[in-house]
Formats: C-alpha cells, structure tokens, sequence
C-alpha cells in the first residue's frame, strides 16, 4: 500500500515542471532547472559537501536517468510497485535508502525509523516536508535499480572463450630469466632535429585518450600571496592568555568563565602520561585551583587550571536501567521515565533489579540491569565518564548517551594500580594572522594587479620580486567548480566564470583579488591573482601549445627507431660493444606483471621475451626508456590456478569493470547540452 501511495506523490512532485528554463538536454529529453533545484532542496540541502559538489553530484543523477531511462524503455527493464516497496522497506532494501538510513552507532539499516515513515505513509500522516523528500527519492530509487538491472543484463553477456582460457593458463605458468643490452636513445647518430607540428598531430592521434577534449578547455596562470602569521601576531596571542590567565585566577565560576570563553571543561581525569610533557608535571605537583601557562598546544596558546586531582579506580562495577530514545520525544519521554523510577527506588517502594527487569530496554534488563564490572573506556565515554569520575555507589544519577536515558547506579570499584588523575579546564586561543595582518597582504595583492592590465604586465611587475612567482593551473571547463589547489566552493566558481567569460580574452588579468578563507578558522588564509594563459578548444589542442610536453617523447622514439633500424650485431655482446653498454640480466620475468625488476615499466619487452624462443634474441624493442634486445635463457614453470578458477576470474574481472564502462560507453553515444553554466 505504502509503495501505491507513494508514487502518487512523485506523479504530483513534478507538476510545476513548465516552462523553458532548460538546465540540460540529454537525447532531447530536457532537464528543467526549477525541477532540480527543488529536487536539491528537499534531498541535498542539509548534506555536508559544498553546494557545487551537490550539484554536480545531482547533475550526473540526471545525466544516467536519462541515459538509462532510454535503455530500460528499450529492453523491457521496469520497477514494479511492488519491487519498489521492497528495496524501500522490504528485504532488498536499495542502496540509495542504505545510505541515507544507515544507524552510524550501529552499522546496520535503521529500520525502526523506515517503520516509523512507511506508518506516516500508511496514515497520510506524513510531514510535507518528508513527502517531498521522500517523492524525490523514490525517483532515486528507481533511477538506481534500472540502471543496476541493465548493467545486470550486460554483465551477464561475458564469457571467456576456450581458446582465452587456455592463453590465460600459458601465461600463468612461470617466469622468464633473460639476458639483455639496453641502448639509450641518445646513442642515436642523428642529432635533435627540431619536432615538426605534423609529427606532434600524429603523437597526440596516436594518444588520443591524453589529448583530445570533448569540451572546450582553459588554462590560467595564478599567483598567490599567502597570509601568514607574523612576529607581532604571535607576540600579540601571548598578550591576550597572560590577560586571560589573571581573569582565570580571579573567577569564582570556572565553568561559566570557561564556557564564555570557548574553552574545554573536560569531565573526564587525564592520567599523567596522557598529557603533554609540557604541562604534565606541573598538573600533578601543584595545588588544586593552580594555573599553568600559557603553554604552546600545537597551533594554539592555551592556559589550563587545576580542577581536581583524585586517584581513579581500575574498574567500576555498575547497573542501569535504558530507555532508549531515537529523537527528541523519545529523550524527553525517557527522562521522564528515569524521574520517576529514581523516585521509586530512592522510597524503598521498589529494587533496582526488579525495575530494571520490567522497563529496561537493552540486553542488561532480565539479569536486573547488571554490567558488571568495566575497565576504563569499554563504556560509551558519557557513561564511562560518568561512572569512573563523578559517581559515587549507592548513588543514583541519570546520563544520556548515544543509546538513550540511562538510570545508572555504581555498585563497587576496584583500586589496583592506584593512579591519580587531574582534572583540567582550559581555555584557548589560535596561532593566526591578525586581521591587521589579512588587511597589509591584501593590500600587497591589490598593488600587484594595479595598473596591470594582462598577464604580461603582471610579469613585468614582478620581474624583480622573487617572492612572486606564477604557476599553471590544471585546464578547467566551463562548468568546473575546482581550481588548482583549492577545492570547490564560491571562489573557485568565480574564478571559473571569469574564465570563460564572452569578454575575456587570452592574455588577460583578472581585476579581482581572490580570496580564499581559512577551511577551519575562516580568516583569509590566500589571496590570488589569475590570467587567462590558453584557451583551448574542443577537439585536439594547437600542437605547439603541447609542444614541450610532448617533443621529447616524439624526439625518443624517432631515436629508437633510427637505432632498431640500424642494429647489425648478431649477438648481445656485438649489439653492446658497437653502442658501449653492457649485457646485462632480469630474472622472474612473468607476463601478468609490465614491470621488470632493475628495468622498470616495459610491457613491449615483457610481451617480446614471453614470445621469443629460449636463447633466441628478440627484434629490436622501441620501448619507454631505450632500446631494447633480449634473449631468455631459462624459464621456469609453476602450477598456476586451474581452468575453471581462471575462466571465473577473467568474466569476474570484465563484471568488476562494466558499471563504469557502460556508463562512460553511453554517454559517449548520447548528445548532451549542458547548460549549467548559465545558471551557476
């Protein structure tokens, strides 16, 4: 029933879907930008990434649903109602409800709160909030498991021929020991003939995969004025803890001192090896009520008094009765619940135990709530906090955790070892650059763009200033949110869109300092000056803009095949006395590994000495770092893994690879329009 009513609400979840505000068009199917945005508000909006990642994210959603909404419609591939009740509360649960409902405490699907929304569902009781969550979703759902069924359908189309094993097996066998002569390609006799633009075209055709762009791409050069802490900012941070630690020593509330503050009130007793050398002698030898600092904690100055110092037991022996709550009424309802019960044992009315038996709701409750006894940290840490350092027996006291509403009682404890512990309360503050500081740099990066009006002026400018360099960015694409180094976020959009703005030409300096803040702290950590250095458009690049990435690859394998057409010797010894090296060996030379031991990645020589005859030289191998010519001497056989073992492994291996190359395989064949630029 719930999965009928359901898909009536996503029948009704996109009936505002009208208009022409197009963020996309996959195979002529239209994506509407108002349909994704109030698909990101009711899903994303609360979720951890930044909002460019969501969407990103939420764009490549679309993106398959298209792709695989076609092939589905193709093979026959539906969800049906009742499937579709199933992976959401039933015993295939999908993996999009998985994510979302997964209990971090315990590991597992939270199932009692999936009951909880299918009674919503049942009762048309449901928040409208959740309803439009959860319309959203189940098209999520259901994007996700027709695209699972269809990589199904082609993962279950692998086979691995006879023939196929049988070569799988061969090269399974053994390994080879060869002698070889390397040639280094600068044996050559030709000399550095300069690298045409024809042969750069062909490189880059031959390496199509490395060079060719589907979309139009832009490189920017950058410099940064990085915001650091100076002499004065940290004489200043010293400053300030001394002023603290008089305050500290005059209160009369420490917690409402610390709290105001910011600082770590901490419940539990640290014992003296678990705390910095800096401070740990100081905290067991000087009095209750002390202060010792400032002190350097990291990145931070930090002044800590002495709260209390007592000896903390090995082991505590305990009981509790649970009352676990998953939201806010549960909690409310089990502190009321732990009120009363306290109420009841503390009038003698009624035992612990038998309490414990009738209301507890955890495992403990049929031995009475019993635990026993716990060695420090085998307890949730606000229950072992509470029962190593503030509880005395016989007492009964009420803590929340992870799990619910306790009512807790300590019955013994143990002293072994007899170890003190302190108790500290610290208050803090951060090692960063002042504000005074941000605002001089920022100054610094403005006079750097200021009367520059390219990249060739900023050159100019800082000709005579080592302190400034420029550095290459990685190419971006116009609907990129990711620059150089920084991450995603607003700034990197900016500097995206400014990029591949219609007036922005090669050559030019962007008029705006950048500015990057802090991830944790949030003061201005860099600022950065960009310019737009290349534009390279869609298809291959110009091949002089790859020039020196690329020449002396081309001018090394034209070296190696000079030399491969030259070679006259007719033994490794003659090849190796003509170009003054040696003859050398590599031994355990198997064929599934490219890598050779002392030689490094070669697969050309690895396939040549796997096929070549026992103390037959091979061709001449133009190969990664020279020429090559071997001659296996010996080989050496082993038992290898049986016929069927093998013939699973390849079709498992092919099954392992098809999710994403059948999604990149697709999308090759669809015609995508992309549009997000126009709105983000």
């Amino acid at each position: 029933m719930a999965g009928f009513l359901i898909m009536d609400m996503v029948g009704q979840s996109s009936q505002f879907s009208v208009g022409n505000m197009t963020l996309g068009k996959i195979d002529g199917e239209e994506i509407d930008y108002r349909e994704f945005m109030a698909h990101e508000e009711a899903v994303y909006s609360g979720g951890g990434s930044d909002m460019f990642t969501r969407r990103d994210f939420l764009w490549n959603y679309y993106l398959n649903k298209a792709i695989f909404d076609r092939e589905a419609d193709a093979n026959g591939v539906q969800v049906g109602k009742e499937e579709l009740l199933a992976l959401q509360f039933g015993n295939n649960i999908s993996p999009v409800i998985q994510q979302r409902f997964m209990n971090p405490q315990t590991g597992s699907i939270d199932f009692q709160q999936l009951n909880e929304i299918r009674q919503q569902i049942e009762s048309g009781m449901m928040p409208e909030e959740t309803k439009r969550f959860w319309a959203w979703q189940e098209k999520e759902i259901i994007a996700d498991r027709k695209q699972a069924k269809i990589t199904n359908l082609v993962a279950q189309s692998f086979y691995t021929p006879g023939w196929m094993v049988d070569r799988l097996m061969e090269d399974q066998k053994g390994s080879t020991n060869m002698a070889y002569v390397k040639i280094p390609f600068d044996k050559a006799q030709s000399g550095n003939e300069p690298v045409s633009e024809k042969q750069i075209l062909d490189f880059m055709k031959k390496h199509k995969n490395e060079f060719y762009n589907k979309n139009e791409q832009r490189v920017l050069e950058y410099l940064t004025v990085d915001v650091e802490l100076t002499a004065q900012d940290s004489s200043d941070v010293w400053q300030r803890m001394r002023e603290v630690k008089e305050a500290f020593a005059k209160t009369n509330n420490d917690t409402t001192f610390v709290q105001s503050h910011d600082g770590e009130f901490a419940a539990a007793f640290q014992f003296k090896e678990n705390l910095s050398g800096v401070i740990a002698d100081s905290a067991f030898s000087e009095s209750v009520g002390s202060l010792i600092g400032p002190y350097e904690r990291g990145n931070q100055l930090a002044v800590s008094k002495i709260i209390n110092r007592k000896v903390i037991p090995d082991s505590v022996r305990s009981r509790h009765i649970l009352f676990q709550a998953q939201n806010q009424q549960q909690l409310f309802e089990g502190f009321q619940k732990a009120d009363s019960i306290k109420q009841i044992i503390e009038s003698g009315e009624l035992s612990f135990d038998s309490l414990a038996r009738a209301h507890g709701e955890d495992a403990s409750a049929p031995q009475g709530g019993e635990l026993g006894y716990s060695a420090r940290g085998q307890m949730v840490p606000e229950f072992d906090d509470h029962i190593f350092f503030q509880a005395e027996e016989g007492e009964l006291h009420v803590v929340v955790t992870q799990f619910g509403v306790h009512l807790v009682e300590v019955t013994g404890k143990k002293f072994i070892t007899n170890k003190e512990g302190v108790q500290l309360a610290t208050v803090s503050e951060m090692f960063e650059p002042s504000q005074r500081t941000q605002d001089s740099l920022y100054d610094v990066a403005q006079e750097l763009i200021s009367g520059a009006r390219s990249l060739s002026d900023l050159k100019e400018k800082i000709a005579s200033r080592p302190e400034f360099r420029l550095r290459k960015a990685d190419p971006i694409e116009e609907n990129g949110f990711r620059f150089a180094n920084f991450g995603g976020g607003n700034v990197s959009r900016d500097i995206v869109r400014w990029a591949f703005n219609s007036n922005t030409k090669q050559g030019d300096l962007s008029s705006v300092v950048y500015i990057y803040q802090n991830p944790e702290h949030f003061y201005n950590d860099t600022y950065v000056i960009v310019g737009l250095d290349e534009v390279r458009p869609a298809g291959y690049p110009d091949p002089e803009s790859v020039r020196l990435n690329v020449e002396q690859r081309i001018a090394d394998r034209i070296k190696g095949e000079e030399i491969a057409n030259h070679l006259s010797g007719t033994s490794l010894k003659d090849i190796a006395s003509e170009y003054g090296v040696s003859v050398d060996t590599a031994f355990n030379v198997t064929f599934g590994a490219d890598a050779i031991q002392g030689i490094g990645d070669e697969p050309k020589l690895v396939a040549a000495i796997h096929n070549t005859p026992l103390n037959q030289m091979t061709s001449p191998i133009v190969g990664n770092t020279g020429v090559f010519i071997a001659q296996p001497f010996s080989r050496q056989e082993s038992g290898g893994a049986d016929y069927s073992t093998i013939r699973n492994n390849s079709v498992s291996y092919m099954v392992d690879q098809v999710g994403i190359a059948l999604i990149e395989s697709l999308k090759e064949e669809a015609e995508i329009k992309d549009n997000r630029s126009e709105f983000f």
